[in-house]
């Protein structure tokens, strides 16, 4: 049976992920010899092996047109998928290499700063190792027989000992969350107890202590439990309500 124009496309691809893949396995041995690597280094590299196994079987496969019966319409989508997912795979391969190209040779700069320099914490050498191995998993699950049992059960353990890899970039260190608004706008953090009331007009937002907020005698600002009462005032002001000029310097913030 003739080779459809999908089936070679596949195949092509597929030879070229190989290459690839043994780019990076040629990278192994200065991994090895990297001291002051994260961990991670040294996790992706023994998958290496694993990627080109699995791809190897793909490629054999797919030689054999016996197998994957280019022409069969539902097989021609399948051997299109695996262009696809491959086209994506090649270029998080080549992504990796590149990260090795630029950490690996010896330089004034450590490898860990420069490694710093060159990654986010979405392309790490695990996180795209990873990416690689899952497409491969992908590929090796159509519905063609393109992986034999044994190296998928090896893809697949492989794919968990990387996502058990220490991070080789690590989180920053969460601390206490706080929330300050020194400008306009809505303070919206509150840690005390009792309730706080949000002002929305022209005035500053006052906060108790706990409880009410009581105006006259006692500091502006100040609050006093729940139970409590303020101090007492004389009785010529005790009674004395807050006068118009008062509540416009409250609302115009004092001004």
């Amino acid at each position: 049976m003739p080779a459809t124009v999908d089936h070679k496309a596949a195949l092509r691809r597929t030879t070229k992920v190989i290459t690839a893949i043994e780019e990076l396995q040629d990278q192994t041995e200065n991994i090895t010899k990297a001291k002051d690597l994260p961990s991670a280094f040294a996790g992706v590299a023994k998958a290496f092996p694993i990627a080109e196994q699995v791809l190897q079987c793909v490629e054999s496969s797919l030689k054999d047109k016996a197998k994957v019966e280019p022409g069969n319409q539902d097989n021609d989508e399948h051997l299109k998928t695996i262009k696809q997912i491959l086209d994506e795979t090649g270029s998080k391969a080549e992504d990796l290499y590149n990260i090795l190209e630029r950490v690996l040779p010896e330089d004034k700069k450590s490898r860990e700063e420069r490694y710093k320099d060159v990654v986010t914490p979405s392309t790490t050498v695990e996180k795209l190792m990873l990416a690689v191995l899952q497409d491969l998993l992908e590929v090796s699950q159509l519905p063609l027989p393109l992986v034999d049992p044994m190296t998928l059960k090896l893809l697949q353990d492989t794919i968990k000992d990387v996502q058990k890899l220490e991070p080789s970039i690590k989180p920053p260190e969460k601390g206490a969350i706080s929330f300050l608004n020194s400008g306009p706008g809505t303070q919206i953090g509150h840690a005390g107890t009792g309730d706080i009331y949000h002002n929305p007009g022209n005035g500053p937002q006052i906060g108790g202590k706990m409880g009410n907020i009581y105006f006259g005698a006692v500091p502006m600002g100040m609050g006093y439990g729940h139970g409590h009462t303020p101090p007492s005032e004389p009785s010529s002001r005790a009674s004395t309500p807050v006068t118009t000029s008062r509540k416009s310097w409250l609302s115009s913030g004092g001004k």
